[in-house]
């Protein structure tokens, strides 16, 4: 009953509302600044977020139109660091997926989260599983150089199946990570709150 009340919540429009400013890009009703469509061009071509964290909408087959959710619901090892600050240094090691108990798990699946929404994600630092980036900028830094041997990261929490072909030497420069930080800011709920108070967004138009 505690899950169903939960699912029940996240069906509300307090928490998918879809108010972002990149919704209203999609429906043609603003548009980027250069940083926030210079991200947008390195999210969905270089950067290869997009792989992961799909960007366009989706058209259901009953026609009605899904906004992007930015996760494709599979699960991942990013070869996050074990995080030392003093309130979880003692915490054991999650293995994420391969810790569940009630059903059977191959050890392939140890390490690996599911891939996170990137709406609303400037407002929920910190971040990855276990919190180790304070930053969005910073886990921007670390998809794109750790494994970059200058960087010197500090090895994955779970060294087993991370994922060493879609991050870590992505050859971003510094200003591209701070496009794609802008862009992640567009993701975040409210920007309609700067629209009249009888406006309504119309039906998003899915990208070609």
């Amino acid at each position: 009953m505690v899950a169903e009340a939960i699912g029940s919540f996240e069906q509300t429009p307090r928490l998918t509302a879809f108010t972002s400013k990149y919704d209203y890009y999609l429906a043609g009703l603003t548009t980027l600044n250069d940083w926030e469509a210079e991200g947008l061009s390195l999210f969905e071509g270089k950067a290869g977020c997009m792989a992961c964290h799909p960007s366009t909408a989706q058209v259901n087959a009953d026609g009605t139109i899904t906004p992007p959710l930015f996760t494709d619901f599979t699960y991942d090892n990013l070869g996050v660091p074990k995080n030392f600050n003093e309130l979880v240094v003692n915490c054991p090691t999650d293995k994420g997926l391969g810790d569940r108990t009630d059903i059977k798990i191959p050890k392939s699946e140890d390490g690996k989260f599911k891939v996170s929404s990137l709406r609303n994600i400037e407002m929920t630092a910190p971040y990855a599983h276990n919190g180790y980036f304070v930053t969005l900028g910073d886990i921007v830094h670390f998809y794109n150089t750790r494994d970059v041997a200058s960087e010197d990261w500090p090895l994955p929490e779970v060294a087993a199946n991370v994922n060493v072909t879609e991050l870590g030497d992505l050859g971003l420069t510094a200003e591209e990570e701070a496009a794609l930080v802008a862009f992640l800011q567009t993701l975040t709920d409210g920007f309609g709150d700067m629209m009249p108070n009888n406006f309504v967004l119309p039906p998003i138009t899915p990208l070609n």
